[in-house]
């Protein structure tokens, strides 16, 4: 395998962590409601998953596509695709945890 199938399976593995990270944040802040009395960051909690695995793995994404486009490889490109899907499907799981009450309250963009 190339130098570039290897960072798109680096960017697929950033992403399942990601999303994992995600949906245990969201199932931890759900199971605040049964004990409100810990006090925890959550601003600084998504920033810091977000810098740990989104942010490395859409870099390595852009770097492999960039890679990929010049050699044509085409294993490669299909990686990607599957990081993407895994990112999308993640994010869709994850809304589907936030309350729809909760989701009616939030700015219209």
């Amino acid at each position: 395998m190339k130098l570039e199938g290897w960072i798109s399976l680096a960017s697929l593995g950033l992403s399942v962590m990601y999303v994992a990270l995600i949906l245990s944040f969201y199932n931890f802040l759900i199971s605040q409601s049964i004990d409100p009395t810990r006090i925890i960051d959550p601003a600084g909690l998504l920033i810091q998953q977000v810098s740990i695995s989104a942010a490395p793995s859409i870099i390595l994404a852009s770097v492999a596509f960039a890679m990929t486009r010049s050699t044509g490889h085409r294993q490669a490109g299909l990686i990607l695709v599957g990081a993407g899907a895994v990112m999308a499907a993640g994010m869709f799981a994850a809304m589907g945890m936030v309350p729809r009450s909760a989701r009616s309250t939030w700015p219209a963009g």
